[in-house]
């Protein structure tokens, strides 16, 4: 069972709402690049990963929603609540219409 998980609904084509989650990773992979380590997610496919220090991610998009699965180690659970709400409010931005 992971730390984080995150289901948020979208009203757009599979297709459509996997390239703005692959955006919105890539650009969070960039900004954040002292933590994250590795981020796969190969063009055409609808899921990734992603992992970092302290953290194991998995994304996957589906034809409702943006699925999004997060293990914390023990360090970087204090900061759940806030990498929970962080993520939830950019996904807010990108799908929200």
């Amino acid at each position: 069972m992971a730390t984080i998980e995150i289901r948020y609904p979208h009203n757009t084509t599979q297709a459509d709402a996997s390239a703005r989650a692959r955006v919105l990773l890539t650009q969070f992979a960039k900004d954040r690049s002292e933590f994250v380590k590795e981020l796969v997610w190969p063009e055409g496919k609808d899921e990734g990963r992603m992992e970092g220090r302290g953290f194991d991610g998995k994304f996957s998009v589906n034809a409702k929603e943006v699925r999004i699965d997060i293990d914390l180690n023990l360090l970087t659970r204090a900061f759940k609540a806030k990498i929970e709400t962080r993520l939830t409010d950019k996904l807010a931005a990108e799908f929200t219409p």
